[in-house]
This record gives structure tokens, sequence and C-alpha cells, in this order.
């Protein structure tokens, strides 16, 4: 099976490694060229254009948001140029408008399109141990699901609307940012009254908060280890700008998501912008200081 490949960020590039390491012939590309030598010293195949990348099986899309999809799909014309038989999977972080119009203009034109964000940072996808959240018909998920098997642990279907997938992303990084933040004001109970955070950890995570998220942010956060960034303030923002808007079609909003976005737009004034969202958890931070 041919894959193309487009995006080799922090996420995009360890997971085309693994599609690589795999056995996939896969052509590969970026908007900065560089970041794709390392995978074709390794054998895959560079990519001039997007085009030339979607001229595969399946194209797999990791951008960085809304706009770079709009760019690629509808302003630059991917939609209408790419060949009619491949399969777009796209694996990016982005609103529940942006799927919808995705979605919809693949159906227009007859073209098989599944949503398949992923759920783990940069370090677990380098292990292939990442989660994959799949959505869109049966029969095109299943063409896909080796390669998601050689990039994760396990996958799971979400039913036959790309959409569901989509949202279900949204919703995670939602309580994703509103565990950071519940664990940096818990933090700051403990430090004011002189526990120190290693040991609280230790006992909510050997008890009731038994649970990979909390380990992984509540250790960065009692060790004050916020660099390098996994997730740095301005990926948290747009996460929880995505849930704010995701929430707003049905006329809902979500206190939680603008309180965390709040604090995570503070982070980035206090100078904390190259750090990770975890730095909600520094001592530093201008909201924890007394009015």
């Amino acid at each position: 099976m041919h894959v193309g490949f487009i995006g080799l960020g922090q996420m995009g590039r360890p997971i085309a490694e693994n599609i690589l390491a795999a056995g996939y012939r896969l052509s590969v590309y970026n908007r900065t060229v560089a970041k794709t030598r390392s995978l074709v010293d390794s054998g895959a195949e560079l990519a001039m254009t997007p085009l030339g990348a979607a001229q595969a099986d399946l194209l797999f899309t990791m951008v960085t948001d809304d706009a770079a999809l709009d760019q690629l799909f509808f302003e630059d014309g991917l939609i209408d140029a790419m060949p009619k038989t491949t399969m777009h999977v796209t694996m990016s972080t982005i609103g529940a408008a942006c799927g919808a119009r995705l979605r919809d203009s693949h159906a227009a034109l007859d073209r098989p399109f599944v949503a398949a964000p992923v759920l783990g940072r940069p370090d677990r996808a380098a292990e292939a141990m990442l989660f994959v959240l799949a959505a869109g018909d049966r029969r095109h998920v299943d063409i896909c699901a080796p390669v998601f098997e050689s990039i994760s642990q396990r996958w799971f279907f979400l039913g036959p609307d790309p959409q569901s997938a989509i949202v279900a992303k949204i919703a995670n990084n939602f309580l994703l940012g509103c565990v950071i933040e519940s664990m940096a004001q818990a933090y700051t109970i403990c430090d004011t009254h002189g526990l120190p955070r290693r040991e609280f950890l230790e006992a909510i995570t050997e008890t009731i908060f038994d649970a990979p998220i909390y380990r992984i942010y509540g250790r960065m956060m009692a060790e004050h280890q916020y660099l390098p960034p996994a997730c740095p303030p301005a990926i948290g923002i747009k996460d929880m700008r995505l849930a704010l808007d995701a929430a707003a079609t049905s006329g809902h909003d979500l206190p939680l998501a603008r309180l965390v976005k709040d604090h995570l737009e503070n982070a980035v004034a206090d100078g904390f912008g190259d750090h990770d969202w975890s730095i909600l958890g520094a001592d530093e931070m201008k909201w924890k200081t007394p009015s």
C-alpha cells in the first residue's frame, strides 16, 4: 500500500516514521523541506507538492489547524486535483465546522474520507503507542486499520460519520485542559499548607486518580518540568477555542474552557509561551497571586 503524508511536525514526523518502519511505501510533503530529510534518508519518497503526496492509496494529513487544511484543500484546490481513488485520512485536531466542511466536500465529489485524530504526546507517537479515534465508512476505516495498528497501541471505531472522531478529539482535549487546570489548583492548596506535591501525587494516583493523565501532568507539575513543551500554551488555547466553538453551535457555553483559555493566555502574557501548557502549575503564574 502506498501512503502519502502531509505535515511533519512534532506529531506528524514520528507517526510517518512508524508508517515507514512498518514497510509501507511512503511519500512525504512538508512546507519546510528540511523536515523531510530524515524520512527521505530512511527510504521515504520526497513529494515536491501536496498533490505529489496525494498520488497514493491513502493520504494522511497532520497539519496545524483549520486554516492550514482550508488552504491545502480549498484555496489551493487539492480537493479537486487529487486522484479520485485516493482516500484522505485527516489526523489533525480541527474544529467541528472545518470537519463538517471536509466531510461534505469529499462526499459531494464521491471521495473517500476518514477522520482519525490521535491521543498521545510526541514521545508516545515515537513509540507507536498512540490511540487512534477513527470514524467514517466502515469499509474505508478497515482499509486504514493496518496503518493505524502500525502507529498505535489501539484504535477505536466511533461510527460512520467522520465528524464523530473530530468531535471526540475536541472533547478529549477539553478534558485534558481541565485536568491540568484542576491539578494546578489542587497543588495550590498543597503549596499553601506545606504538603509536598510529590507526596500528594503519589497518594491520589495510587488510589482514586490512577490514570496516565494525572500521573504524567501531575509529575511534570510536581517536578516543575515545563520544558521542552509537548503542547505549548498556544495549542491549548486553540483546543479551548475549538471546544467553545463546538458547544456554541447549539447555544451552549463551557465556563471551564473559558477559564483554562484565560489562564493559558495569561501564561503567554507572562512570558511562558515556549513552555508546556502544564506551566499552569508553576508558582510564577499571576493567577495564583492572592488579590
